[in-house]
């Protein structure tokens, strides 16, 4: 499960961005998901030993001591007693420490939900990780398991373990009514099956940090670490959800939420896996993170699947992507827009991608080419920084048509609409930007009226007391152009980048002027190109 983080407040849409509760800490960690890997399809030898009781021979068939019956005869679990007999415990051989910590184990749960040996839980539990150990029933046998498909909206993942003959929890029917007595089952500290009860509070449509999915259930059954991707049950052990998220698994039951999410979408994305079709994924898992001091917003990638279109590009842990499929994601703090541009693209036709990794805004194409920088900006050499900005504000013209992240240092701003279109201007002080090389800071303009010959444009705006001059293409996925870089600007040594583009509709033309003085200049501009976007 996740606990909120603080990162992950309240989304614009007024509701709580979850964090996980699988044994990670709660101040930040959806980053403690990085550096792990997981082919999806490959499968992976348990590390655990199998139960004295039972087990698995070398074959693969189970014993009979294993085979799970209930009283009418079936393998299907009746109650809550007996679902302890299908629910799993999943660990992996990978820790992961953020910025120097002492390195936290990833686990987390799961249940068998066929005879054949499905097994449902939550895709951030598996994405990334280099292998799995599994643990099935009261007599923690550990058959092989294969990763079957993932789905990174719905925050589920389809699994299957070697053999048949599980003992398997059923669905429930419907969407469960407000009041009905549930039982989260899991593992809350990785080792321990402790279930918790509780009851439905609501059940809603969400869209949020994590997830955007049609049926949310949120409930009063207490979680913890590690009871990620278990089952929430009725008293005759039929699923109602698959736990993913607490707001604050650390608190008193009182002062936390409790979510899962349904079993209506649950059962879509198995049913959808087991027709051999891959649920809709780039093969990351991340989280919807708002504008702040270190990035824009967009979608944090905690992990990512080897052999996935996502490696393929060259996605990596910490990278946030700004764009995909020729939109913006994450703009509203949550995984809406990201998971609408998937939806609406054919994963494999050639689709554009922004990332911001690091300070420095990289363009691409998943089944195209692969990362790069969208500006190069190798020459001229700055002034160096000892330290980079602190700090980012998001602004917008008076018009509310241009968006972007500028360092709050550039504390002079004006903001108008000319004849020519909505203008926006920032620098620490306007009057020293506008009249010297000394100091930093940006000029903007949308217009539908100015002449579309970019290299025109970026001529009669050149600078004669700049004297070295590039000229590159500019494609960021989103807006296309020509860039323009003059360096060795009087006799300061800074220089300026000026860009015109164009979305890829033709509305507009954006003309972006930036005076770069140091290092942490060349970081802004990145920062700023990342962020940028306009709304009509």
């Amino acid at each position: 499960m996740r606990p909120i983080t603080e990162t992950e407040s309240m989304t614009d849409a007024g509701q709580p961005d979850r964090t996980a509760s699988d044994g990670r800490d709660a101040a930040s960690s959806y980053r403690r998901h990085v550096l792990r890997r997981f082919a999806v399809g490959s499968t992976v030898a348990a590390a655990g030993c199998l139960g004295t009781t039972g087990g698995r021979r070398a074959d693969g068939a189970r014993t009979d001591e294993t085979t799970f019956r209930s009283e009418d005869g079936s393998q299907q679990v009746r109650s809550v007693d007996e679902a302890r007999e299908a629910v799993v415990r999943i660990s992996t051989d990978r820790a992961v420490a953020e910025e120097g910590g002492e390195p936290i184990p990833v686990f987390g749960s799961g249940f068998v939900i066929d005879p054949s040996g499905i097994v449902v839980t939550n895709s951030h539990v598996v994405t990334g990780v280099d292998s799995l150990d599994v643990s099935v029933g009261r007599t923690q046998a550990s058959p092989d398991v294969t990763v079957l498909g993932v789905a990174e909206c719905a925050d589920l993942a389809v699994l299957e373990l070697a053999g048949e003959e599980y003992a398997h929890l059923a669905w429930y029917g419907d969407l469960p009514e407000r009041g009905l007595d549930v039982w989260a089952l899991g593992f809350p500290d990785g080792d321990s099956y402790a279930p918790t009860d509780g009851t439905i509070s609501r059940t809603t449509k969400t869209a949020n940090a994590w997830v955007a999915i049609d049926a949310e259930i949120e409930h009063t059954a207490e979680l913890r670490g590690g009871n990620s991707g278990g089952p929430l049950v009725t008293a005759d052990g039929r699923v109602v959800g698959v736990n993913y998220a607490a707001t604050n698994p650390f608190a008193t039951v009182d002062e936390t939420e409790q979510f899962a999410i349904g079993a209506t979408v649950a059962r879509e994305v198995v049913e959808t896996v087991r027709r051999g079709t891959a649920p809709t994924s780039i093969g990351i898992h991340g989280v919807a993170v708002p504008t702040d001091d270190r990035f824009p917003a967009g979608i944090r990638v905690s992990s990512v699947m080897s052999d996935s279109l996502a490696s393929a590009v060259g996605i990596q842990p910490g990278d946030v992507l700004t764009a995909v499929a020729n939109a913006h994601v994450g703009r509203d703090g949550t995984v809406r827009e990201y998971c609408a541009a998937l939806d609406a693209a054919d994963l494999t036709d050639e689709l554009p991608l922004q990332v911001y990794r690091d300070g420095t805004l990289l363009t691409g194409a998943l089944n195209g080419d692969a990362l790069e920088p969208a500006v190069d900006l190798a020459t001229p050499v700055l002034e160096r920084s000892d330290d980079p900005y602190a700090e980012y504000a998001t602004v917008t013209d008076e018009t509310g048509t241009i968006w972007l992240d500028v360092p709050t240092e550039w504390t002079d701003r004006t903001y108008g609409r000319t004849d020519l279109g909505p203008s926006l201007v920032a620098a620490p002080d306007l009057e020293r930007f506008q009249g010297t090389f000394r100091t930093p800071g940006l000029w903007i303009l949308l217009s539908s009226a100015l002449d579309r010959d970019a290299e025109r444009i970026l001529a009669e705006l050149r600078n004669q007391h700049c004297p070295v001059t590039q000229l590159a293409p500019y494609d960021d996925g989103l807006y296309t152009g020509v860039s323009q870089l003059q360096g060795g600007c009087g006799d300061t040594g800074s220089a300026t980048v000026t860009l015109v583009a164009e979305p890829r509709g033709r509305s507009f033309v954006l003309v972006l002027f930036v005076h770069l003085v140091d290092e942490r200049d060349r970081v802004a501009l990145d920062r700023i190109l990342a962020a940028f976007h306009h709304r009509d």
